[in-house]
């Protein structure tokens, strides 16, 4: 099986099950898609051929809110070029969900067969688990629910802890809570002053060139 026929596949097992909440498939079948006033969110079907011919399944999320990601991309150009850095060029989601570990109940079906990530054949299989599929898409409405507001935005982006995450949470308080912006900088550099997984020299230059934004 290729991939065309795995995404068609999973098409006819799950294509309903994504319709039903609003979710619209693209031309490919890769992506269902919700887009409401500004905000964009994508279940995205990623399939994948091992040299063994092993055909695997990942299925992840990426939100978009069109009015902080417009905001991100301006500031961080400008950021980067004072920094002497190259322009990253390729879009991407205000955040975005690979692991849905912390999303679904350790007891569901769905986190016990790990069906985010596991072979195609070992999900949608003669004996295809949709009830535990179905639970994992409402757990993923759930989240796109959740970081459609302000607060579970910011909450999400921060517990990422990426310099891209922390630069939307960033962008997020400038446009919708601009008084906090100073309180939630100085917060983010103190609690992630020990911590190497992000860049703060790029951080502090897109803070400072959202403040001249204001």
């Amino acid at each position: 099986m290729n991939i065309s026929e795995g995404l068609d596949k999973a098409f006819a097992n799950v294509g309903q099950y994504f319709g039903s909440r609003g979710f619209l498939p693209s031309k490919k079948k890769d992506r269902y898609i919700r887009e409401v006033d500004g905000i964009i969110d994508a279940f995205s079907l990623r399939l994948s051929k091992k040299s063994n011919g092993q055909l695997w399944h990942h299925l992840t999320m990426e939100f978009e809110n069109v009015e902080v990601n417009q905001l991100f991309y301006r500031i961080e150009k400008q950021a980067r070029d004072s920094l002497g850095l190259e322009d990253i060029g390729v879009r991407r989601p205000t955040c975005s969900v690979t692991d849905w570990k912390f999303l679904l109940d350790v007891s569901s079906q769905a986190s016990k067969k790990c069906l985010w990530f596991a072979k195609f054949e070992a999900i949608f299989s003669d004996d295809f688990d949709s009830a535990g599929y179905k639970d994992m898409i409402d757990a993923g409405v759930r989240w796109f629910e959740k970081v459609h507001h302000v607060d579970g935005l910011v909450d999400y982006c921060l517990s990422a802890r990426t310099t891209h995450s922390l630069q939307n949470c960033l962008a997020a308080i400038r446009i919708y809570r601009p008084n906090e912006l100073e309180s939630v900088f100085h917060r983010i550099l103190n609690e992630n002053k020990e911590y190497f997984g992000w860049d703060q020299d790029e951080f502090v230059a897109f803070y400072n060139f959202l403040l001249k934004d204001l």
